[in-house]
């Protein structure tokens, strides 16, 4: 009842068994780890969508980033999905979550819950993922978020993400982890990272809508928004710095 992962790809890319599309996710995803109490069903005169029916634990699964989604690793929870859509309750430890094309590392949490969904349009173009009540603790706070990804697989059309996160009981000297670095310019991300020296957060928001393809992301609205508390500011290397200094930091696309 259970199944390593990263064998089952390459015997499933090897026999040819699957679809070309769930071939094409495969190789892409590289899917590694393993499935415990696994449960199985094949209906072969059922349409697509529901000719499999799949059951499993996760434990320690990762998989690679696709296109612009994001890389997981450190993957654990139940699991529901057929071929073309599935869901996932996750609930683990250690959870690494990496969007490299928009923010400059993988993030690493220290637990993590949330409920999954993804799914694959009717004419097969659109691949979804949904995430609903993400709930993470992390040294840098409590974070609370809801994620949809939109992903064409037909090599047309842009990569798009919605993302809202809220953080409360924060510390802003984990603040440049959240900086959309490849968005913004070199001068910026500076002075965002070296400026605000240490803080204590009463509350932030960091949200993203738009496309996360490289060239594109100048279309894209996002904002961060930190209310700060004794908070260490060295705002400009001409002036003082200030200490235990209260307020509230904007940044989106257009402003600081």
């Amino acid at each position: 009842d259970t199944l390593e992962l990263g064998e089952s790809k390459q015997f499933l890319l090897e026999t040819a068994l699957m679809p070309e599309l769930v071939s094409k996710l495969l190789k892409k995803l590289n899917p590694k780890g393993a499935l415990h109490g696994l449960t199985l069903n094949f209906y072969p005169d059922r349409n697509l969508r529901e000719r499999v029916e799949l059951s499993a634990e996760l434990r320690q699964v990762s998989v690679d980033a696709w296109y612009g989604a994001p890389s997981g690793a450190n993957i654990n929870g139940h699991l529901d999905m057929g071929l073309l859509n599935g869901e996932l309750n996750l609930d683990t430890n250690n959870f690494q979550l990496g969007l490299t094309s928009l923010f400059r590392d993988a993030w690493t949490f220290d637990s993590t819950e949330a409920r999954l969904y993804w799914s694959v349009s009717e004419d097969r173009s659109l691949y979804t993922l949904q995430g609903e009540d993400i709930r993470i603790d992390a040294p840098e706070g409590n974070l609370r978020g809801v994620l949809k990804l939109d992903i064409p697989l037909l090599d047309q059309g842009s990569i798009n993400m919605d993302l809202d996160v809220t953080m409360t009981d924060g510390d802003a000297s984990y603040l440049s982890k959240y900086l959309p670095a490849a968005n913004l310019s070199p001068q910026l991300v500076e002075w965002l990272d070296t400026s605000i020296k240490s803080a204590e957060i009463n509350k932030g928001q960091f949200s993203w809508h738009g496309s996360l393809e490289q060239g594109e992301m100048d279309g894209s609205e996002w904002s961060l928004f930190f209310d700060l508390e004794n908070a260490r500011l060295d705002y400009d290397s001409q002036w003082p710095e200030i200490y235990q200094a209260d307020g509230r930091v904007w940044v989106d696309s257009q402003k600081v």
